[in-house]
């Protein structure tokens, strides 16, 4: 009995020791820390002690192994991303923290409109069109645009900014013929193509799209009131 609970147990070791080692090709997305921001956001006479709380929530991403992948399947608080369905995933690291830092810069953006739309301000938003910095591999423009184009117009509808776009977007269905106009090197170009439902995100409501990621090009917005906000930990 003793000689048997022993090599069970090196058995398991074992196979403890090979699930740690056998790689995957997914990522596990995990809940980060939430920073409360009232010290972070100064808002013209706007009030400090004000009820309610402004929380910044984060994620992390981790290489499953296999036996991250195992605990990652069973708990209902980790997403599973399949690399090979994650642009950004594959994406280089420069190219990625580039990414990052500009739609962090225009979340600020978006944030501080959100906020004053909410109080009945509406601030002015302008942009040049929406810069396209990947495609997908589904993408129906893959092969037609390249990352550094400029979408201009959907039909005839002229885009300004990413929050136009989709304005513009919502209005057809999936596998819906539009024509884009876009530039490339300050030249314009024009290419019909169907629209793709894109990835369930966690609201469950269908998504239409190009299958892109993109940012607006030029985003400037005025501001009726002197928001800043220092995001730095």
């Amino acid at each position: 009995m003793y000689y048997f609970k022993r090599y069970f147990l090196i058995i398991i070791i074992i196979v403890l020791i090979l699930l740690n080692l056998i790689p995957t090709p997914y990522f596990l997305v995990i809940p980060g820390q939430a920073v409360n921001l009232s010290e972070n956001i100064t808002v013209e006479n706007g009030e400090k002690d004000a009820e309610g709380q402004f929380i910044l929530t984060s994620t992390a991403i981790i290489k499953a192994n296999l036996l991250l992948y195992i605990y990652g399947f069973f708990d209902p608080n980790i997403d599973l991303k399949n690399r090979n369905d994650e642009i950004l995933l594959n994406m280089d690291q420069k190219d990625y923290i580039n990414i990052m830092e500009k739609l962090m810069q225009e979340s600020q953006i978006i944030s501080k409109v959100v906020a004053l739309r909410k109080v009945g301000y509406s601030p002015e938003i302008s942009g040049r069109g929406i810069l396209i910095n990947e495609i997908l591999d589904n993408s129906p423009v893959k092969n037609k645009m390249l990352p550094g184009d400029v979408i201009i117009k959907i039909d005839e509808k002229t885009v300004h900014t990413l929050e136009n776009f989709s304005e513009i977007i919502k209005n057809y269905s999936s596998n819906q013929i539009v024509r884009i106009t876009f530039l490339r090197d300050n030249t314009a170009y024009s290419t019909s193509i169907p629209l793709i439902e894109l990835p369930s995100t966690d609201d469950k409501k269908e998504r239409i799209g190009i299958g892109v990621y993109a940012d607006t090009k030029d985003l400037q917005c005025r501001f009726p009131l002197k928001i800043e906000i220092k995001l730095i930990f």
